[in-house]
């Protein structure tokens, strides 16, 4: 679920998006990657399930808000690191999901491995 602390910062990239589908919608068959990352705190398995979640839910929120171009999400789990930790270490900037606007599936570093994008449906489940 999208914590009602978190929705402004959700609007606030809608806002963005939405401006980046204006200038460049009719140019080109955009599509919307989320990879959702998460800390070093608990285990990997769980850490994977949580930024998967996390992409999903905010992959749904967008498509509930007007967002209307192919969304896929993936979770990077501890992969995607944005602060290098030592396991069990609360960084907030590590639990975070990133946007990409592109064409086809974005390619990321040797450190990250193969990810599997999911296309975003509005419900859970589909």
């Amino acid at each position: 679920e999208i914590a009602p602390g978190e929705r402004p910062k959700l609007d606030a990239s809608i806002k963005i998006l939405k401006e980046v589908l204006r200038r460049m919608g009719s140019s080109a068959e955009l599509k919307l990657y989320i990879a959702g990352a998460t800390d070093t705190v608990g285990d990997g398995a769980s850490n994977q399930k949580l930024s998967e979640a996390r992409a999903l839910s905010i992959g749904r929120y967008f498509m509930q808000h007007g967002i209307r171009i192919p969304i896929f999400a993936a979770g990077l789990g501890e992969n995607g690191l944005k602060v290098a930790t030592a396991d069990e270490v609360d960084e907030i900037q590590n639990r975070r999901a990133d946007y990409i606007v592109t064409i086809q599936e974005p390619i990321f570093s040797a450190d990250v491995p193969s990810i599997d994008w999911k296309k975003v449906n509005r419900k859970k489940g589909r």
